[in-house]
């Protein structure tokens, strides 16, 4: 994590480093959604050209009014087996692409999710804006068969 330049922003997603964001972004989705804890486990984070792997808990937490809900955020480092790391006195090479397949495959498996439940929310959005819309269109035929209104004969007609 680490703050950006320019104007203070709130937003965890965006503060998250670039390679985390995604997996951080799937797990407080699915904690909203469930409004039950996610545990996203391994993320893979390059930090001063190191890699690191981190867990992130998402911990729904209800309000004092009783129906708003906060997320506690819980960041951890991972910890790695000796078999995880990939310990072997030869083959480097093998046992680094091992080590690499996995790692690419939960980085496609996070963005799938991530893009997702982006999708999710863009369709969420698109029926919101269209029932405002509709709403829009309902109020405007009111006011224009109210303009349509004559106070001379008090009857209603085609201007």
């Amino acid at each position: 994590m680490s703050t950006l330049p320019g104007r203070p922003a709130l937003n965890i997603i965006k503060m998250a480093r670039t390679d985390l964001a995604p997996g951080l972004s799937v797990a407080i989705s699915r904690a909203i959604k469930e409004n039950a804890p996610v545990l996203k486990e391994g993320l893979r984070v390059v930090a001063n050209g190191q890699k690191r792997y981190v867990n992130v808990n998402v911990i729904p937490i209800k309000g004092a009014a009783g129906h708003d809900y906060y997320y506690l955020v819980v960041f951890e480092e991972a910890t790695l087996t000796s078999s995880d790391k990939g310990e072997s006195p030869h083959c480097d090479k093998i046992v680094g692409e091992r080590e690499e397949q996995p790692e690419m495959e939960q980085e496609l498996a996070a963005t799938k999710e991530y893009l997702h439940s982006v999708v999710e929310q863009y369709e969420s959005a698109n029926e919101e804006l269209r029932t405002a819309n509709e709403e829009i269109q309902s109020s405007n035929e009111e006011l224009q068969s109210m303009n349509e209104y004559d106070p001379k004969d008090g009857q209603q007609g085609f201007l």
